[in-house]
Parts: C-alpha cells; sequence; structure tokens
C-alpha cells in the first residue's frame, strides 16, 4: 500500500495523526473513493470537484489546490493492476491533513443485488463527510438480514441513497433518481449522461418505499461497482432479473469506463 500525506510519500508504518485530530474526535472531515486502473484515475476532476465542493458545504478551506490534489492521487496510483484510492481531508487538531492512500482491490463481479431499506437520514447528505455512523447503522442491518445493499429512507417515507450507492428506478421506460438529500455520486453522472445520450427520459424526484411495487427496474450506483441491478428490494420483487433499461445503460457506461 502506498500513502501520501500532505503532497509526501510516507511508509505505512509512519502515516500516523494526532490522537486529537476532529476526524478522529468528532468525525469532523470528508473523503473521496477513486478506482484505478493500471494507473488511470477514473473520473479523477470529477472527484476532485466534489472534494473541494465538500469543503464549502462545511465552510471549510482547503489546504491545497485542486492540481495539486490529483498529482498527489496520481503519486499513489500503481501502474499495474487494479486499486482504491481513498482521499481524506481532516481539518486536524494544529493543522489539516490531506491523506491519500491506494490499496489493491479486486474486479467487482456480482451480477445483482439483493436490497433493504432502513429508516435513517444523514446529516448534510451533500458532503461526503467522515461522519458515517448512519451508514453504519444501516449496514449493520443490512449484514444481520443477508443483504447486499440498503437503501435509506427519509422522514417523508422517501428512498434517498444507498449505504454506498445511488439509486435508480424505470417506471414506464423512464429513468428516475432522487434528487434531494443525496450525495451527488459521479457515477450516478456518468448514467445521467449515459441515459441522454441514448434517448431516454430522466426524472429527478423524490420516490417513496410505497411506491416500490409500481416499479418495473431497479440499479444502484458507485465509483468502484459501476451499475448493479437489483432484483428485490425487502424481499419484495422488482423484477426477475436485469432489466433491459438497466441492462443498456449499463452496456454503455461500462464501455466507456
Amino acid at each position: 500500500m502506498k500513502v501520501c500525506m500532505n503532497g509526501k510519500m510516507v511508509p505505512v508504518k509512519d502515516a500516523k495523526i494526532s490522537v486529537f485530530d476532529a476526524a478522529f474526535t468528532s468525525g469532523h472531515g470528508f473523503y473521496e473513493t477513486l478506482l484505478a486502473e493500471n494507473g488511470e484515475v477514473k473520473d479523477l476532476d470529477e472527484h476532485v470537484e466534489r472534494l473541494f465542493g465538500s469543503a464549502d458545504l462545511l465552510d471549510l478551506k482547503m489546504p491545497h489546490t485542486k492540481d495539486d490534489i490529483k498529482k498527489w492521487v496520481q503519486k499513489v496510483a500503481p501502474q499495474k493492476g487494479l486499486f482504491r484510492i481513498r482521499i481524506t481531508v481532516s481539518f486536524g487538531s494544529d493543522d489539516p491533513q490531506v491523506v491519500i492512500f491506494a490499496g489493491p482491490t479486486k474486479s467487482f463481479n456480482k451480477e445483482s443485488f439483493k436490497v433493504i431499506t432502513y429508516k435513517i437520514e444523514r446529516i448534510l447528505p451533500e458532503a461526503k463527510t467522515t461522519s458515517l455512523l448512519p451508514q453504519y447503522l444501516a449496514r449493520r442491518e443490512m449484514t444481520r438480514k443477508k443483504a447486499d445493499e440498503v437503501l435509506l429512507v427519509n422522514h417523508r417515507g422517501e428512498i434517498t441513497e444507498g449505504s454506498v450507492t445511488n439509486v435508480f428506478f424505470v417506471k414506464n421506460g423512464e429513468l428516475i433518481t432522487p434528487k434531494k438529500g443525496i450525495l451527488k455520486g459521479t457515477m450516478r453522472q456518468n448514467v445521467i449522461d449515459a441515459a441522454k445520450n441514448l434517448g431516454i427520459k430522466v426524472h429527478k424526484k423524490a420516490v417513496k418505499k410505497s411506491e416500490i411495487k409500481n416499479l418495473q427496474e431497479c440499479f444502484v450506483t458507485n465509483s468502484l461497482m459501476f451499475v448493479v441491478p437489483v432484483l428485490n428490494i425487502d424481499e419484495k420483487k422488482i423484477s426477475g432479473k436485469m432489466g433491459p433499461l438497466t441492462k443498456k445503460l449499463k452496456d454503455y457506461v461500462c464501455k466507456k469506463s
């Protein structure tokens, strides 16, 4: 594993932050997760833009430039193999900390997901913060029910997003994805762009949990797994196999990536 701290490459054993660091004491930080394949970092510009967007939402000033972050990400990305890269920014105890590391990962090859729902909301969901307790609680229930992902449901009964994914639904040949109370994923945007290029109508609007029975297809997305079909939610069948619209979008996005 390679680790870069504030622009300097350090051995893993020396990659340490203070016990008084704000990310440790109060979850006051934010992060991005990226995929690198044979030295090519996927959607690097988009991830760095969102990283700085999280800083703006938290009213924090980034200690380094976007070009600095991109250069450091490239530093840790090995030239051979498939790697998961994480950028974490903490505003520390005295000085800000930017920690970037890369670790090997495997190709995601699960054909479909079993999904449950869980009633919980994140604070400031538009920012990718290190305050991950809501996701942890949701994923604990997901593990207990032997599911693959969990969709968060807000106080209005609306499905917002997955614990680590964005969610899309298909109804009457058109694509629906939640608009508010979500982290706007880079792969989510790739899918929206793909749908527009393929002439598929996209609606950004709320979907209530009670509407699940009226859906024809569902899939989730993120930067590491791309597009994964969801065949059932809370044991309610959505479709028996990957739907035609999901397949079209999955093929298009995978080919472009």
